[in-house]
């Protein structure tokens, strides 16, 4: 939010304060005009008449602009934070400004009465017992609500949070997309979360087309077009557990560059962050906290907790920790994102769970002849951002559409698959089969990597005459298999050192 703008939110929402003037009993003088004198209880009074409580599941409280104020931006500000307090600040600086200029209006009044001017700056102590005196009454009174991040889904549709000054919000259902105040919604407006860093997206306008998103990208091959798409449909529906996006590849074929835009698209990330912290997995619940997609850039490795924590953060998890300075209070964080992330190649410390929630997106090195400035292809995005995004809702309508009668079992992932098989129905694209075969493609490829797994493919493409009992390796014809191993556990343990040493790896662990 710009100065400009604040200035004018702030304006608003204290105008009931001048309203509420005209029937002021301060010192008897009722309808005299005379605005309320700061104070304690008169900052609390404005706060109460003005704004209503709302109160998160896991504990988080919020203020946002009651009835009175129609033109303020329903923007929540959270005791989390310091909005509440900003807010506080902010709106004694306007009373105190109506109060002292009604005594500039009405010296005889004021000498009269022996009236001061207030200070335009409240006392820290003033500010925590007004702003703690509204947390104990929200804490008891707020109505309870589940405070989302970006998107939810309600309703049979997605509110899709813009995330701008305006507090508007897109609803996404089967029949279309328009954007407006989340105040004349069909059904009770949802709360969304602001934290640092969380940054808006454009106004979507019609007639976008996602084939300008690969042009921008530099995407040529069909497979990478249906992965990215798939990912990008499934990004809003933040009830189902999508898997994770990560583009792979040698240096210079553009990882960092397709990541970064398909999150920017989405969620106005401006940069993809830095690695996962290997020692503090609270560092990483925060994170999640606060993105609606959450960005590593270069992973090399992880370790067992990471990869068992990107399971987490895939299929939703709830972590509760004891606020800081208690002892018994604490502090739940609750959160399912999906993420983007990039490297040369997927870690090898990710476990079999970890892997069927990433959709590795393999890129071929640039040629250097074809190479664009990472800042021409950012403004070439940016001004086809409203386009794109009015495209990607459209084809979450679209989805919305065809889900219905979509049937499941595709995959582990099966939301996720749906999602992808109703965006084939409605669009006659391939995610689905490009979703299923990268997923089959990576356990491969992992299993081609791990070094007991590629012998025992050895041993089982070698077919020695110990695998029947005729002897033939089933090569008779006579109904035997030669899949059934016949022989002593030193027979077996003989013929895997010989293929393990036959392709030249070290045997000592064997």
């Amino acid at each position: 939010m710009t100065p400009g703008d604040d200035d004018e939110v702030i304006a608003a929402a204290t105008a009931p304060l001048h309203e509420a003037a005209q029937d002021d009993e301060e010192d008897g003088r009722e309808g005299d005009g005379r605005p309320p004198k700061p104070g304690t209880d008169a900052l609390a009074a404005a706060l109460l008449g003005s704004y209503e409580f709302a109160r998160d599941t896991g504990g988080e409280l919020f203020l946002l602009p009651g009835e009175s104020l129609p033109d303020v931006p329903y923007i929540p500000r959270s005791f989390l934070t310091r909005d509440v307090k900003n807010l506080a600040h902010v709106t004694w600086r306007d009373m105190a400004q109506a109060w002292n200029g009604w005594l500039a209006e009405n010296p005889e009044a004021a000498e009269d009465e022996k009236l001061t001017p207030a200070g335009l700056t409240p006392s820290d102590t003033l500010i925590n017992n007004v702003t703690s005196h509204l947390e104990a009454l929200g804490s008891e009174n707020g109505r309870v609500v589940s405070a989302a991040l970006r998107a939810v889904q309600a309703d049979g549709g997605i509110v899709l949070d813009l995330g701008d000054a305006t507090g508007e919000v897109a609803l996404v259902s089967a029949t279309g997309w328009a954007v407006g105040d989340p105040r004349k919604l069909p059904f009770p407006p949802p709360v969304f979360r602001r934290s640092a860093g969380y940054l808006p997206l454009p106004r979507p306008v019609q007639g976008g087309d996602l084939a300008e998103l690969w042009k921008i990208l530099r995407v040529t091959r069909q497979d990478t077009m249906d992965l990215c798409t798939g990912w990008l449909v499934a990004c809003y529906f933040s009830g189902v557990p999508r898997p994770g996006i990560w583009p792979t590849g040698a240096p210079g074929s553009g990882k960092t560059t397709l990541g970064g835009g398909l999150a920017r698209l989405v969620d106005g990330t401006e940069w993809l962050d830095g690695r996962l912290d290997r020692s503090d997995e609270r560092n990483n619940i925060v994170r999640a906290k606060k993105c609606y997609v959450v960005t590593f850039d270069n992973m090399s490795a992880v370790t067992a907790d990471l990869s068992d924590w990107i399971c987490q953060l895939v299929t939703g998890h709830s972590s509760t920790f004891r606020r800081m300075r208690t002892n018994f209070a604490d502090v739940s964080m609750g959160y399912r994102r999906t993420f983007a992330a990039t490297g040369l190649a997927l870690p090898y410390g990710l476990g079999d769970d970890a892997l069927d929630r990433v959709t590795e997106v393999p890129l071929d090195p640039i040629p250097d002849g074809q190479r664009v400035s990472d800042g021409d292809i950012r403004r070439e995005l940016d001004a086809a951002r409203p386009r794109l995004l009015g495209a990607l809702l459209d084809h979450v309508c679209a989805v919305l559409r065809e889900l219905p009668a979509t049937p499941g079992g595709h995959a582990r992932m099966d939301g996720y698959a749906r999602i992808l098989a109703a965006h084939d129905t409605a669009y006659g694209t391939g995610c689905l089969k490009a979703f299923l075969a990268a997923a089959h493609e990576t356990q491969a490829s992992r299993a081609e990597h791990d070094p007991v797994i590629a012998t025992l493919a050895r041993l089982f493409a070698a077919k020695s005459p110990a695998w029947c009992k005729c002897g033939c390796g089933g090569a008779n014809g006579s109904g035997c298999s030669g899949t059934v191993f016949d022989g002593t556990a030193a027979t077996l343990h003989d013929l895997l050192r010989a293929i393990r040493g036959s392709s030249g790896q070290q045997q000592d662990q064997w």
